[in-house]
């Protein structure tokens, strides 16, 4: 009787451990139009003097669209943004609004440099 439950409680430990971790996603903002999900790349190399924190998106070979990332996505960024050598890069799939304005990103010696700003809605890395 004692090993049978020793092995109950080592199935449910091993149950629980098992469980998806908690996925941060917002909830889209009614006034800002609709929601738009793409594959793109985070990125922050600000350390390097290139430009900080912003969603790049590959929109073909030659054209590639860049966004300021607004105040409200911190939860997101924080969840799966990593910086290594205080840079980051991710390519993730993306869930964003346009906020319908701009945002000013530290662009290295060009200073501040305005972008589109989207409120992002959930990450999920590659």
């Amino acid at each position: 009787m004692k090993n049978s439950t020793i092995y109950i409680y080592i199935l449910i430990i091993s149950a629980i451990s098992c469980t998806k971790p908690d996925e941060v996603v917002v909830k889209p903002i009614p006034d800002l139009g609709p929601v738009y999900e793409v594959q793109g790349t985070l990125s922050d190399y600000a350390a390097v003097d290139g430009c900080g924190l912003r969603l790049s998106i590959e929109q073909d070979s030659v054209t590639t669209n860049e966004y300021g990332i607004s105040d409200q996505s911190a939860p997101l960024i924080q969840k799966y943004v990593t910086y290594t050598n205080a840079v980051a890069h991710l390519k993730a799939t993306v869930r964003f609004q346009h906020t319908g304005q701009t945002k000013k990103v530290l662009c290295g010696f060009s200073g501040l440099k305005p972008f589109k700003e989207v409120v992002l809605l959930s990450i999920h890395p590659q």
